[in-house]
This record gives structure tokens, C-alpha cells and sequence, in this order.
């Protein structure tokens, strides 16, 4: 009777989707929780921002978004 609802779960790319949406969901809520009391809101902001531009340079360069990213973030901090 609910086969459409557990019918686009069978396909691994949805399950590999759901795990990860699912872990991103609890890293991003303890990071949220620790900014919140430390009284830094803005810091998942200010990290994105941050990498932003590594991002967009690896992009021009054709390297890896992940690696442009990554150097951003620890130039940044």
C-alpha cells in the first residue's frame, strides 16, 4: 500500500544521498551548537565565505573543489 513511498529507496544512489544528507545533518547541528554557545553565530558563515574563493580558484584551475576548499578554509583560519 505505501510501495511508493519506500519504492525510490531501493535505488543506491538515493540510499547513498540519504546517508550522507543524514550525517551532514548531525555534523552541521553539533557545529551549529558549539558556535551558538560560544557566542559565534556567524562562524558557519564566515567559514563558508571563506572558502568560497578556493573554491572558485580550483574551479578556474580544474583541480579538485574539495582540496581549493580546503586550503581556503586553513589560509582563513
Amino acid at each position: 500500500m505505501l510501495h511508493w513511498l519506500s519504492d525510490p529507496f531501493e535505488a543506491d544512489m538515493v540510499l547513498r544521498a540519504l546517508v550522507a544528507g543524514v550525517i551532514a545533518a548531525c555534523l552541521c547541528s553539533l557545529v551549529g551548537c558549539w558556535g551558538l554557545l560560544r557566542r559565534n553565530v556567524f562562524l558557519g558563515e564566515a567559514m563558508t565565505h571563506g572558502m568560497l574563493p578556493g573554491v572558485a580558484i580550483a574551479a578556474l584551475l580544474g583541480v579538485s573543489l574539495m582540496a581549493g576548499g580546503l586550503i581556503a578554509a586553513l589560509v582563513m583560519a
